[in-house]
């Protein structure tokens, strides 16, 4: 049986266009579980403001904030695409086209 977590992801099996090791239905380390489920509670936590009922100076705090845990999440980003592509690991494309080189597919 197949069961969800909290952002719906199945567990052991995943959705089309989900990063994923094809036949790996082994379940997350429990650091990378942890770290994911605080991620995701600090961005539930910041998407539930009530930004109208914030002062500007809190405005300016997550503005702030926000901006400098974007450019980290683009960092890690960046580090872990990188290793997942030096293990070959990576989405299926939607469809497939062979690349031809630098002739617009002509030859």
């Amino acid at each position: 049986m197949r069961t969800r977590d909290r952002d719906g992801d199945h567990h052991g099996h995943h959705r089309a266009g989900e990063w994923g090791v094809p036949g790996c239905s082994a379940g997350p380390d429990p650091a990378v579980a942890a770290a994911l489920a605080r991620l995701h509670s600090a961005l539930d936590a910041l998407t539930a403001l009530s930004l109208s009922a914030l002062s500007e100076e809190d405005v300016a705090r997550v503005v702030d904030a926000t901006t400098r845990a974007s450019a980290r999440t683009a960092a890690v980003v960046g580090r872990v695409a990188a290793e997942a592509d030096r293990r070959r690991i990576g989405k299926p494309p939607a469809t497939a086209t062979p690349w031809r080189g630098g002739h617009g597919g002509r030859g």
